[in-house]
């Protein structure tokens, strides 16, 4: 009798034991859940144009941009700014004009408070034009958007336009601000409209080096022209502004390849 009792227990404790096995995978799965629910990234991708009147016709280029906008880690409604954290693969808009010279759409905006926007940003910022604050619901609308949609952006949210003096100087980089191309470029330039498009495209890359190879300098010589230029400053490109202020333009204005 007391060797089956000491079975009986030994079979109770062994069912205990594997009905235990089972916390652990189920744990770990509601916690990859919970985190696929509320720090995994919203993903799009949005193709941006330039249209714009020249003497020798309209001519338009485009970018893609695939974005990722991480959420807050701390907050289950996280806003669209603060903790928040926005990705962008692609390339500025690269435009050569009929007269030679080169018009780039950077890969951000600016606001008249000073604050840039990435790429990703201008979208949320368009179809949040109405809400005091760019929350949650703004960037699901973004992220939502159905493909093919298409928006022309209001002239506060275009990329940043710049040209160069000579493409060989990076210092020589200058706004260009979007009702003054005739003045920058000659009579007959002129911005038709910026239009935002989300699409499947993936980004192309090739069309930045061409135009502007300071990118792929060595390192060396990237020191050298910085520090000749604005005293060993690591970015040697600086986009002086109307108000006397200016923005340092860095590498991933024009390019970056990869998500960090």
């Amino acid at each position: 009798m007391s060797g089956d009792h000491l079975k009986s227990t030994d079979t109770v404790k062994q069912k205990k034991g594997c009905g235990c096995l089972w916390v652990f995978p189920s744990m770990a799965a509601l916690i990859y859940a919970l985190y696929w629910i509320y720090f995994s990234p919203f993903e799009w991708r949005q193709k941006i144009t330039i249209t714009i009147d020249t003497p020798s016709g309209v001519i338009s280029e485009s970018t893609v941009h695939h974005i990722r906008l991480y959420k807050d880690r701390f907050r289950i409604f996280p806003s669209a700014t603060g903790g928040s954290r926005i990705e962008v693969r692609g390339e500025a808009i690269v435009m050569k004009l009929p007269n030679g010279r080169y018009l780039f759409g950077l890969r951000s905006a600016r606001l008249p408070a000073g604050h840039m926007l990435q790429s990703g940003d201008i979208l949320i910022k368009h179809v949040a034009a109405n809400i005091a604050r760019r929350t949650l619901p703004a960037v699901r609308i973004a992220y939502e958007t159905p493909v093919g949609a298409r928006f022309i952006l209001p002239e506060l949210i275009y990329p940043i336009l710049v040209t160069f003096d000579d493409p060989q100087d990076p210092k020589s980089i200058k706004l260009v601000r979007p009702g003054s191309l005739s003045k920058v470029f000659g009579a007959g330039y002129k911005i038709r409209d910026v239009t935002l498009e989300i699409t499947l495209e993936e980004p192309e890359f090739g069309k930045v080096k061409p135009a502007v190879d300071y990118f792929w300098w060595p390192e060396e010589k990237r020191h050298a022209y910085a520090c000749e230029a604005y005293g060993c400053n690591r970015f040697p490109m600086r986009l002086f502004l109307p108000d006397g202020r200016y923005e340092t333009i860095r590498d991933d204005h024009f390019i970056e390849e990869n998500f960090r």
